[in-house]
């Protein structure tokens, strides 16, 4: 038992739990959201009223007089999926506020299913936290949510089915055991996704660990929810279920630039370089078929119309802004924009210092540039 104690106690220590009973129904998880919100409300003297993670008119009010007093616009409706983004908004306008955010205390709750191998969830264990904290430092963000990542294994994530539900406030929604069925049946040995404040990793059956799963595949596949979670958590980046119409919403982040900023931050491609030297196995892909038309890949529908074109597509357009256009913190300042609620369009071309239309003019011609 002492053994056990001492284990939890120093996965504490680098800001992670784990939750043996995944099956456990914990508080919804956005809640705590406008719980941080309420919480630096009260501190800053706007509001004066329980800590209960509704987001009422007091709260909507008090949050109105505090952006007007500090220049922060309100640009897009304030809910408990935004809240995220106004935690951490009226943090960075004092420093003491800080404190309120639930990631000074715990940036990560991790929960690992009791039938993953020990070996891979102990690599988990060691390297969330420190690849969180890499990814945001080299977009230049602080993050303000304890975010929540469940592993769990292909044949009994079903265990974990009434924890993802619950986090989301949304019991009985088929959504999560349609996404679980879709990620935990496909060719990679560890699958994830991602919505706001939740990933979900599945382990296939035949990982091993230094076999069939190697150390760097397992780093990759971390690195790229991690950077989904801050998307989610800095711009409240909505997500939109494929089969969902076409029409792209300007206020959201193209498909296209969400998964190929993860594929470049994963680590697997290299992403500041001239752009002649861009990765051949990047550019390669796209010997033998037609290049991507990122116009027709802002939403998730695109990964109906073409799926390699949204991810390595999507890799070689944001190397190309990385190595071109202002580098890493420039990603980390356009998902800061997009969660003030800019325009997408309007938020890139002041980032980048060009138009959307005129970035997309660009990547067709490196499309054309002899190899």
């Amino acid at each position: 038992m002492a053994r056990k104690i001492v284990s939890v106690l120093s996965l504490a220590v680098l800001g992670l739990v784990l939750f043996p009973a995944l099956s456990a129904v914990p508080a919804h998880a956005l809640s705590a959201h406008v719980r941080c919100v309420q919480e630096q409300l009260n501190a800053s003297g706007y509001r004066e009223g329980p800590v209960d993670g509704r987001l009422g008119d007091p709260t909507r009010a008090a949050l109105g007089l505090f952006a007007r007093d500090n220049g922060l616009e309100i640009d897009s409706d304030v809910s408990s999926d935004t809240a995220v983004t106004w935690c951490r908004r009226i943090g960075l306008t004092d420093p003491a506020l800080r404190a309120f955010w639930p990631s000074a205390r715990r940036p990560v709750d991790l929960s690992i299913a009791p039938d993953v191998p020990r070996d891979i969830a102990a690599r988990i264990e060691a390297t969330l936290v420190p690849e969180m904290q890499s990814l945001s430092a080299l977009l230049g963000l602080e993050l303000a949510a304890t975010d929540e990542v469940i592993v769990v294994r292909n044949d009994t994530w079903r265990i974990a089915l009434p924890r993802m539900q619950a986090l989301r406030g949304a019991n009985d929604n088929p959504f999560f055991a349609e996404a679980m069925e879709r990620h935990c049946t496909g060719i990679n040995r560890l699958g994830g996704w991602t919505v706001s404040g939740l990933t979900i990793l599945c382990l296939r059956d035949d990982a091993v660990l230094g076999e069939s799963l190697s150390e760097r595949d397992l780093r990759h596949a971390l690195r790229h929810e991690a950077l989904h979670l801050i998307q989610h958590q800095v711009s409240a980046l909505r997500v939109r279920r494929i089969n969902e119409t076409p029409g792209w919403d300007p206020h959201e982040v193209p498909i296209w630039m969400a998964e190929g900023t993860a594929v470049i931050l994963e680590g697997r491609y290299p992403a500041q370089s001239a752009v002649n030297t861009i990765d051949r196995r990047l550019i390669g892909t796209f010997d033998d078929r037609d290049w991507p038309n990122l116009r027709q890949l802002e939403t998730r529908h695109g990964l109906k119309i073409d799926y390699d074109g949204v991810y390595l597509g999507g890799a070689v357009a944001v190397s190309y802004l990385i190595a071109r256009h202002g580098g890493y913190p420039a990603l980390g300042q356009l998902y800061e924009r997009v969660g003030e609620g800019r325009r997408f369009d309007n938020a890139f071309a002041d980032v980048f210092g060009l138009s959307l239309a005129g970035f997309y003019e660009e990547f067709a011609a490196l499309g054309n540039t002899p190899g």
